[in-house]
């Protein structure tokens, strides 16, 4: 209730997981971004003002959202006369280098982590 009260409007998106691969967590993204903007009236969004956020997977999705600004290749779906971009992006400990996924897990723990079917979603 307290971003409500502070004038914020929060929408909960969810994205492809596995066993659907990259870029379908990105162009699900997108589209919940042009749904935001398709229906701000109705939802009191200003549609000018549109961030994300998102923690672990969600965490790379929120920065490939902000990466991709101004990129169409991820716009799929409805709504394409709407913008996906955003203007502001926070990620809370997303994967940035698939080089390190896993790093610091014990090891059955990591080997999870770097299974192909996770790297490549």
């Amino acid at each position: 209730m307290a971003l409500a009260k502070a004038g914020f409007v929060v929408a909960a998106a969810q994205y492809r997981t596995v066993p659907n691969k990259y870029p379908a967590l990105v162009e699900d993204g997108k589209a919940a971004i042009r749904y935001l903007r398709e229906h701000a009236e109705e939802y009191g969004i200003d549609p000018a003002r549109i961030g994300v956020l998102g923690d672990s997977a969600g965490g790379y999705v929120s920065q490939m959202m902000g990466m991709t600004n101004g990129d169409k290749t991820f716009d799929k779906g409805q709504f394409l006369d709407k913008s996906s971009e955003v203007q502001a992006a926070v990620t809370m400990y997303g994967i940035s280098n698939l080089l390190e996924i896993g790093a610091g897990f014990p090891d059955e723990i990591a080997k999870v982590h770097q299974s192909p079917a996770v790297t490549e979603a």
